[in-house]
């Protein structure tokens, strides 16, 4: 969470959105990743992030985009999969 904030708050073109919930941080999301606190995991807060980051991005420039995902991130996949995206590619990195 704090190396995505911090290469955030480095990229001036970057945007950097904060969930909050009776004053307590829930969950971030940036252009670098998206992070949800452990006590908060399985409740819908990451849908409910992604999903308004992404009509937000949506409104303001109506382009299309692309989400990132590490194969073995199980969760962000399922996460992605059910609020509506696909999968188009899949990158191997060899050694």
């Amino acid at each position: 969470t704090h190396r995505y904030i911090a290469e955030a708050l480095k990229d001036s073109d970057s945007l950097l959105y904060i969930l909050l919930k009776e004053g307590k941080i829930t969950g971030i999301a940036t252009t670098h990743g998206l992070a949800i606190a452990e006590a908060y995991r399985g409740q819908g807060y990451g849908s409910y992030l992604v999903k308004s980051v992404v009509n937000q991005l949506i409104a303001q420039n109506d382009e299309a985009f692309q989400i990132v995902v590490e194969d073995s991130n199980i969760g962000a996949k399922r996460l992605y999969e059910n609020i509506g995206f696909v999968k188009q590619t899949q990158v191997v990195y060899l050694k």
